[in-house]
């Protein structure tokens, strides 16, 4: 797959594998194109294979060579991963939207969850605090707008909301309830 199909990650936010298996069923391609984008590190695929072996009968070698590879060798799991991707699935456009879209809203539920952990902040003119987590958020939704991807209709607001020059102007409470709406809106299509 060709990189530019592939959304920037530019603040470097990397997901972890225990947020990720709380919330949706982690599919292989999912695993896949998370690394492709660096939203995520080996470990994550290595967690998953290991879980897989664990917990399920007749794992395949493929499997096993991911959860025994090291984090340090990511072209060699995105190699094995490409074997349990049934039917080229990332050559298919509609998949490959469907999988920018997923892993948008995993960013998004991801620092909406982590919000309160920012060591930053942002000082409006009135001389109150903005967290630096609605910059984060307005930069995620740069990356995602960017390379032939639009928004999805319902995470316009919150991408209006988080422009610097707009948290200075709105509460936090505000920016909280069009986040919150945006995320519930593709809550039941994303999550487990």
């Amino acid at each position: 797959m060709k990189n530019f199909l592939i959304p920037d990650n530019s603040m470097n936010i990397k997901i972890p594998y225990q947020f990720l298996h709380r919330h949706i069923d982690l599919k292989w391609r999912d695993i896949y194109f998370g690394l492709l984008g660096e939203y995520i590190d080996s470990a994550v695929a290595i967690e998953k294979a290991i879980d897989e072996l664990e917990n399920a009968d007749g794992v395949s070698d493929t499997i096993a060579s991911i959860a025994i590879a090291s984090e340090k060798d990511s072209m060699k799991i995105q190699t094995y991963l490409l074997e349990l991707i049934p039917n080229g699935i990332m050559n298919q456009q509609k998949d490959v939207y469907e999988l920018k879209y997923k892993w948008l809203y995993l960013f998004l539920l991801y620092l909406y969850e982590n919000k309160e952990e920012q060591d930053y902040q942002i000082e409006r003119s009135d001389g109150t605090e903005v967290p630096n987590i609605y910059e984060k958020v307005y930069w995620l939704c740069s990356d995602f707008s960017a390379k032939d991807f639009d928004l999805l209709e319902c995470f316009e607001p919150i991408f209006q909301l988080t422009s610097k020059m707009t948290v200075i102007a709105v509460t936090n409470e505000e920016i909280n309830s069009v986040w919150l709406s945006s995320l519930e809106q593709y809550k039941e299509q994303y999550l487990k």
